[in-house]
């Protein structure tokens, strides 16, 4: 194997001749000069280490024939692409292990054989920095015979076209949403690089299913790297159907172009609609007219997938999952656990009688619970919400509920933790932890994690409140734990960024900053995100604790920061918000909103919504920081907002303590509920129920209709 460095710059050395007609100096054996396209003398013979012999070997490579010395075996060939031939191989340096062989035959002339050269290039390069289970590795890339070869990982299995052809189609709401949620998980990291990396050729036929139904995604023949001050593509390219009109001319391609492909893709696989028979009209029929059975909430996600209008489709792949993510719960809830059948989404009762109330106990991707803290649920909700219970607690609500099974958990400035049954506020247990709590707990494989005033990181079992064990940090702490792949992520007031071993509390690694921490840590992959209140936002390395990059700001930091597709999201006391790239920290846009940001932001169907103390609620455009809409209610905000598909949720810190529902395209009111004291938490929304406290110590829970 060739170092990575190395292996898009490695070409056979060979002899080389003079081109009779532009005098360059050529390695050989070529058919053609690639400066100016002239026919090349074929005498010239060729001596090979290889069994592919000079120029007496044209056509493709037969079972038995090796390159490179005899290290590639040939076994036999898979397919032929535009540029070449796939075929089945064994690598004699890896114990005769499978492999796929890329061939680009040397055909074209001049700057055709060149640019088709550049793309091959390309795609090897591209390939060889990523690492992915569904991408495949590339392993060497050469020049032998006068073609041009990369070796890849051998991938067992059929594409989606052969292994569902259209007289199987349409495929189980399931098992398309499934396909969609891994479909945009490498979309994802792709769309993350720097820069990011466009597929611009996604298709059924690049996508290899596996026997264990797990997809690889091939083919990056014409995949590029974005380029943001490029205003088109210099050449067209991409499979008509599948590619969007900015692909064939009209403007650059980048991750909006790749989820367009996306949703054509699950509108195949839904429907059995074939986007080939009228490849360039970018219009398509309606989901459910064209398979009843699927949902409403699918149709939306294939529908707003697969706008011409790129502003009209999802902004990111995180997004889109999230959104998918959503209708997987749904249709796993709507399966009856007697008989199987998958119910209408949200039916409470199986045709068979069985009850699914208990499915319904949704754990939605809540502000708290996400690693990414977006904010964002994509469900609608209609009004007006009735209030359907209540809970005094021993102190002021100052953080927001986490929800788990079916339990509110809920902390107060009392010092106690309470878990609380969703359905009718019984208590499940209370516990007192000894200090002031201002911060939202974390619950993960069974355990509640807490921080308190005192500086304890406290982890109990969630159901009956038994203390696994304890830890002191290296001061009083009011930000929030995070917990994912088992570790516990906190900062606290002496300046101490630190992560714990979720299991026995071990401490992994610690770094100090110049200033307290009062920001909540936010998480995207290995990346970790953390704000100071000596003005700088820093970022780690999420398992090491390696510090990659840090912002400095006007004013400190106590807004916990929200990560969207390549953007790091953060307002600050100085009245900023700031958008930076996640991979190296530069600055994309800022806008100054004129009052100090003490609350994070909440991010979704394009906008950022963020909330200040003293001149209301903004609807940002996430890309540009251009306002959308400005209201001035709630004028006092110290909490952040939830957002769903059709309403933001604020809370307002005055005395009357309103509660208020905005529309998400206009910003107008369309609800409000006066609590009677600051709200100081952030609004909560799990199945049909949504939560917020107040600083007079009252939960209040009310009655949602999601629709």
């Amino acid at each position: 194997m060739i170092c990575k460095e190395t292996l898009t710059d490695r070409l056979w050395e060979e002899s080389t001749m003079q081109c009779p007609k532009c005098s360059r100096q050529l390695t050989i054996p070529k058919r053609f000069c690639p400066y100016c396209g002239s026919t090349l003398p074929t005498t010239t013979t060729f001596q090979s280490t290889s069994n592919v012999q000079g120029t007496g070997f044209l056509g493709e490579l037969q079972t038995g024939m090796s390159l490179q010395q005899g290290r590639y075996v040939i076994r036999r060939k898979i397919g032929t692409g535009g540029m070449g031939t796939i075929y089945k191989a064994t690598d004699r340096n890896r114990g005769d292990s499978f492999c796929a062989i890329k061939e680009m035959i040397d055909t074209g002339a001049g700057q055709e054989f060149q640019q088709n050269l550049a793309t091959f290039r390309q795609e090897a390069n591209i390939l060889v920095n990523l690492s992915l289970p569904m991408l495949p590795a590339v392993w060497d890339y050469f020049e032998e015979g006068g073609r041009f070869y990369q070796v890849l990982e051998f991938v067992e299995g059929q594409d989606l076209g052969q292994a569902h052809p259209c007289s199987s189609l349409p495929l189980s709401e399931k098992t398309v949403v499934e396909y969609g949620l891994q479909l945009c998980a490498v979309l994802r990291y792709l769309h993350s690089q720097n820069p990011p990396i466009i597929h611009r050729d996604l298709k059924p036929s690049n996508i290899m299913r596996l026997p264990s139904d797990k997809l690889k995604l091939l083919d990056f023949g014409i995949a590029r790297f974005f380029k943001p001050s490029q205003q088109m593509d210099t050449i067209a390219m991409g499979t008509p159907g599948y590619a969007p009109p900015e692909q064939f001319g009209s403007g650059q391609t980048d991750a909006l172009s790749d989820l367009y492909a996306l949703g054509v893709i699950l509108l195949e696989l839904a429907t059995g609609f074939e986007p080939t028979k009228n490849p360039t009209s970018f219009q398509f029929p309606s989901a459910r007219k064209r398979n009843p059975s699927l949902s409403k909430d699918f149709e939306q996600i294939i529908h707003r997938a697969t706008q011409a209008d790129r502003d009209k489709r999802y902004p990111s792949a995180a997004e889109m999952e999230q959104e998918l993510q959503v209708v997987l719960e749904l249709l796993n809830a709507a399966t009856c656990p007697r008989c199987g059948t998958v119910n209408a989404l949200r039916a409470t009762r199986c045709r068979c009688g069985e009850s699914l109330a208990q499915s319904h106990q949704w754990n939605w991707l809540m502000f708290r619970g996400n690693p990414r803290r977006t904010g964002f649920i994509p469900v609608e909700i209609s009004f007006p919400l009735n209030p359907r219970w209540h809970y005094r607690g021993n102190g002021a609500w100052n953080a927001s509920p986490v929800i788990a099974n079916g339990i509110a958990y809920c902390c107060d400035t009392g010092g106690y933790c309470s878990a609380l049954v969703l359905t009718n506020g019984n208590r499940h247990f209370k516990i007192h932890l000894g200090a002031p709590i201002r911060s939202t707990p974390a619950v993960a494989e069974g355990n509640l994690y807490v921080s308190t005033e005192a500086g304890e990181l406290v982890c109990l079992n969630a159901q009956n409140a038994q203390i696994q064990w304890q830890w002191r940090l290296g001061g009083k702490t009011i930000v929030s734990p995070l917990v994912d792949n088992q570790q516990v992520y906190i900062g606290d007031e002496s300046g101490k960024v630190a992560t714990y071993s979720a299991q026995t509390g071990r401490l992994i690694w610690a770094y100090q900053i110049n200033g307290a921490i009062r920001s909540s840590p936010a998480l995207v992959g290995k990346t970790l995100c953390i704000g100071g209140s000596d003005n700088n936002l820093y970022t780690f390395e999420g398992d090491t604790g390696q510090l990659l990059w840090q912002f400095q700001t006007e004013k400190s930091i106590t807004a916990t920061p929200a990560i969207e597709g390549n953007a790091v999201y953060i307002g600050g006391r100085d009245g900023y918000v700031y958008a930076l790239g996640v991979a190296d920290g530069l600055l994309q846009w800022k806008k100054m909103l004129g009052e100090e940001i003490i609350a994070s932001a909440a991010i979704g169907r394009g906008a950022l919504c963020v909330g200040t103390r003293g001149a209301g609620i903004y609807a940002l455009a996430y890309h540009s920081g251009e306002i959308i809409w400005h209201s001035p209610v709630p004028s006092i905000m110290v909490s952040s907002p939830l957002m769903l598909a059709n309403v933001i949720f604020a809370g307002e810190y005055t005395p009357e303590g309103n509660l208020y529902a905005l529309e998400l395209e206009s910003g107008k009111i369309v609800w409000e509920y006066a609590l009677g004291a600051p709200i100081f938490s952030s609004p909560v929304l799990s199945g049909d129920k949504l939560l917020v406290g107040t600083e007079a110590g009252v939960l209040q829970v009310f009655d949602a209709q999601i629709t």
